[in-house]
């Protein structure tokens, strides 16, 4: 595998899977979700406004998603906020189909 280029635009070479292509908010979710978890708060600094969507889709295409609810901060007057953080079920067959799927997109399938 070719040692990717951090410098070059829309080069991402997260966990092993390395494009030349900008990758798609879809697919930015996914890897993120693949690597870790993500809540909708975390998930604006990747350029997804609207996670739950996101999720929805790709449950829709087979991917297996775990959520649980969590508080986070805010400056409102209960002092936090609730939201659901969501991360990639880990059994095999479901984490092989998600490391298929962002080999498939960064090949451009």
């Amino acid at each position: 595998m070719k040692t990717p280029d951090p410098t070059k635009a829309g080069s991402s070479a997260r966990n092993g899977i390395e494009s030349s292509a900008a990758p798609t908010k879809e697919e930015e979710v996914l890897r993120a979700l693949y690597v870790g978890s993500l809540n909708r708060f975390e998930a604006e600094r990747i350029g997804d406004h609207c996670l739950n969507s996101t999720i929805a889709q790709l449950r829709g295409k087979g991917v297996q998603l775990v959520d649980e609810w969590e508080k986070v901060p805010s400056r409102g007057s209960r002092g936090f906020t609730r939201v659901k953080r969501y991360w990639v079920k880990s059994e095999p067959g479901n984490l092989e189909r998600v490391r298929r799927m962002l080999e498939m997109s960064q090949r451009g399938e």
